[in-house]
């Protein structure tokens, strides 16, 4: 059991406060509208999609019950949520260096294959504009 009084259990409330504040913030507002969300910086700068283009409006479709619509913006998205919580609510307080290289890999050839200029790769870049 986690102490209350512990940093981890004090990182895991702080984390889970500011992830409810952006949650509802995602949920209220349209990220390609708003204008509160600021634009990927890799893709403005060098016109690539990172890894994490797209995430902004796959958790707002996310929040909003919309599977496809996430998963059309960002498909890394869902199993890297899922990946984190893992990591939030297991007991070790290690991590195997292999699982961690396993999930950086993932990532890595994820920013690769989403630039690709041939199908079925570019399903995998978020689409322009938004949805």
């Amino acid at each position: 059991m986690i102490s209350l009084r512990s940093p981890r259990a004090v990182l895991l409330c702080t984390g889970g406060l500011l992830a409810a504040a952006a949650a509802w913030g995602m949920h209220r507002f349209y990220p390609v509208l708003s204008g509160y969300f600021p634009p990927c910086p890799f893709h403005f700068v060098t016109g690539l999609h990172c890894p994490g283009c797209g995430a902004t409006r796959a958790a707002y479709f996310l929040l909003h019950g919309d599977l496809a619509g996430a998963a059309r913006c960002n498909l890394l998205l869902l199993p890297a949520l899922g990946f984190l919580l893992w990591l939030c609510l297991r007991k070790k307080e290690t991590l195997h260096p292999a699982v961690l290289t396993g999930f950086v890999v993932l990532v890595v050839l994820f920013g690769i294959l989403r630039n690709l200029p041939w199908a079925p790769f570019t399903l995998l870049a978020p689409p322009a504009g938004g949805l």
